[in-house]
């Protein structure tokens, strides 16, 4: 059943505040300036090549998933623009009292300047090769797949920050209320000083050769494909990590309350006992795979276990060996030399009157 547009429109009153035609297959929107007290107007899912003149009143406008060119000019009520996957090359000025904005997979490669009050920015998905200044109450951006080979100043207020399939060689300084973290799939060599109050850090795909301290509020950390030689103290909260694919020869001391953990395609050689919690190993393709390998995780965390006492024994024997030959070499014979040489009792008789005390002692 073909919808009328026309007739559904010709039936709501002057003063309706909603209007929502969302997957009507409509290829129009008539004249809508008669609604003057309209404040929500959602047409996505349809085939619109175009949008009318928005009344004046209108705070929400959902027109994602059509074909459209361009918008119309925007009204300053708008706080809200949803126009995911159209055919847009560029945004008009934005309205001052905009604060969510969501215009992903679209031809964009530009945005205009972005309003005081934004607090959601996501635009992943176009040809962005950069972003200007952000507002300082973002607290949110979304930038994936774009062509961005750096990142404005942050903004302070930010909280998850997601700019995975870029260029990006460097990351700007990571504001302290960041809490979620995506920057895989970039060139970066290194990553500075992350925020304290962070939780979730994405960092697989890039040149990375080590990680920075990890902050103690971490509960999620993924750095596949990378170049890592080793991996710093986890943090005791950390629930789930991934480190496929790199050049690690040993793993830190697990957290108790590690649920998951993957680490195929390393060279481990070595791997820490294993956390009552954990429920999910993988390290397929390493050294130790064939070792300690069983269908059953609690079979392989004994494994794991016995070679770790094991290995811990072996250092102990070694090392009171070591110590014994090293008392003995620089302690204990250079002192039995000394005392029994005859040089050494020719001295003490020279200070001594005493013959049979001197003796004695020697």
């Amino acid at each position: 059943m073909i919808f009328d547009i026309e007739n559904y429109l010709d039936s709501l009153p002057n003063d309706t505040l909603e209007i929502n035609v969302n997957y009507k297959n409509i290829s129009y929107l008539p004249n809508l300036t008669r609604f003057t007290n309209l404040k929500i107007l959602r047409c996505s899912n349809n085939k619109l090549k175009y949008l009318p003149i928005l009344p004046h009143t209108l705070e929400e406008l959902g027109c994602s998933y059509n074909v459209l060119k361009a918008l119309p000019e925007l009204p300053d009520t708008l706080t809200e623009i949803s126009c995911v996957m159209n055919n847009l090359t560029q945004l008009p000025p934005l309205p001052k009292n905009l604060i969510y904005l969501s215009c992903d997979h679209n031809k964009i490669i530009y945005l205009p300047i972005l309003p005081e009050k934004l607090k959601k920015l996501s635009c992943s998905g176009n040809k962005l090769t950069h972003i200007s200044i952000l507002p300082e109450n973002l607290t949110k951006l979304f930038c994936d797949d774009n062509k961005l080979t750096h990142l404005p100043l942050l903004s302070k207020n930010l909280i998850d920050l997601s700019c995975n399939h870029n260029k990006i060689i460097s990351l700007p300084i990571l504001p302290e209320k960041l809490e979620e973290l995506n920057c895989s799939n970039n060139r970066l060599t290194y990553i500075s000083t992350l925020p304290e109050n962070l939780k979730v850090l994405f960092c697989d795909d890039n040149i990375l050769t080590s990680l920075p301290i990890l902050p103690e509020n971490l509960r999620y950390l993924s750095c596949n494909n990378n170049e890592l030689t080793h991996i710093s103290i986890l943090p005791e909260n950390l629930i789930d990590l991934f480190c496929d694919n790199n050049i690690l020869t040993s793993l830190p001391i697990l957290p108790e309350n590690l649920e998951e953990l993957s680490c195929c395609c390393n060279k481990l050689t070595h791997i820490p006992n294993l956390p009552k919690n954990l429920t999910n190993f993988y390290f397929d393709n390493n050294i130790i795979y064939d070792i300690v390998n069983s269908d059953d995780l609690n079979i392989v965390k004994r494994n794991i276990n016995t070679i770790n006492n094991f290995r811990h024994l072996y250092h102990c024997i070694k090392f009171r060996s070591q110590f014994r030959k090293y008392l003995w070499e620089k302690v204990r014979e250079p002192k039995i030399i000394k005392k029994y040489d005859p040089n050494y009792l020719i001295e003490h008789l020279v200070d001594s009157t005493d013959l049979d005390k001197v003796l004695d002692e020697w």
